[in-house]
């Protein structure tokens, strides 16, 4: 009786769940291996310090990007996040400049959209940027987007994630 009573509270908690309410797992990179790095990631960087470095000693613009299935995360809600630590990172000259981690969006018709999490510039320790964003019904190609806009320095980026949490 003891080890059905301690299983009943874990099945309500997984019996409130639909499949369609469960997170889904779209993209997850933790920059540790250079075989599924170098598959997946297009552009500028390296692996440093646990995460996936880029530098510009001049402002400038510097990202790399990997392909999301579209049609896995249009019309639904998903989390992006990322670890990131910045070195020396100069000020952004527009509020949307600096450390990028986006999601990079185009519709069937061509239109484009660039939802992001918050950018730093300055020197900061590891932490974690977080966003649910609503993605629309329309998308027909989608990327994740890391990296440095019209400023210079170095970041370190880690365990970038995208996950569908709603529909």
């Amino acid at each position: 009786m003891g080890d059905t009573m301690r299983s009943i509270p874990l099945l309500l908690i997984l019996g409130g769940l639909s499949g369609a309410e469960a997170a889904a797992i779209v993209l997850q990179e933790d920059f540790a291996d250079p075989a599924t790095i170098a598959k997946a990631w297009r552009g500028p960087g390296a692996a440093d310090d646990g995460g996936w470095r880029i530098t510009l000693p001049a402002v400038g613009t510097a990202k790399a990007s990997a392909s999301l299935p579209a049609a896995s995360i249009a019309g639904r809600t998903v989390r992006l996040s990322a670890r990131v630590r910045s070195e020396g990172v100069s000020p952004r000259p527009q509020p949307w400049n600096g450390v990028k981690v986006l999601l990079a969006l185009v519709d069937g018709s061509g239109g484009k959209s660039y939802p992001q999490l918050a950018t730093v510039d300055g020197t900061r320790p590891w932490s974690v940027l977080q966003k649910d964003l609503a993605i629309p019904a329309g998308v027909a190609k989608a990327d994740v987007v890391i990296g440095l806009e019209n400023v210079s320095g170095s970041v370190w980026f880690d365990d970038v994630r995208v996950e569908v949490v709603g529909q």
